[in-house]
């Protein structure tokens, strides 16, 4: 689980980052296109920005960082994103904490956020969402 800054990404983890406007017709592409496109060494590389949210989320912990009623997931194009995999991730990170509150612990199902909450928490619209730079930095980021 990583959470970080927008400050903190960019002058201590990443060694460089580099935006590339696509084509209108980019996702009509194949993904070998798209690799070239964005000078990835391989499709393996291509990677999707999924806002998830948490449908179960109880308002009475919204202060909660180990219950989040949004998550930001980063995963290949090729892999399939299981709601039901970042629900049991969610779960581990919260029982890791010596704060858990078992009211509310069985309170996750993630599902695909709507894109209006995506965009209101990222800045970026749809087929164009990044981790980087996003309008909320307070998002938990989880990588797969």
């Amino acid at each position: 689980m990583v959470k970080w800054s927008n400050d903190l990404r960019i002058k201590e983890r990443l060694l460089s980052v580099k935006l590339v406007h696509a084509p209108d017709d980019y996702y009509s592409w194949s993904f070998e296109q798209r690799a070239a496109c964005l000078q990835a060494h391989s499709t393996k590389a291509l990677c999707k920005t999924i806002i998830m949210k948490n449908v179960l989320f109880n308002k009475d912990h919204p202060a909660d960082p180990t219950y989040p009623k949004f998550v930001c997931v980063i995963t290949q194009y090729v892999a399939k994103l299981n709601g039901h995999k970042v629900k049991n991730l969610m779960k581990a990170y919260q029982n890791s904490t010596t704060e858990v509150q078992k009211a509310y612990s069985s309170g996750f199902k993630f599902r695909l956020a709507d894109e209006a909450d995506a965009v209101e928490l990222t800045g970026y619209g749809h087929n164009g969402m990044t981790p980087f730079y996003m309008k909320n930095d307070s998002l938990l980021i989880i990588l797969s």
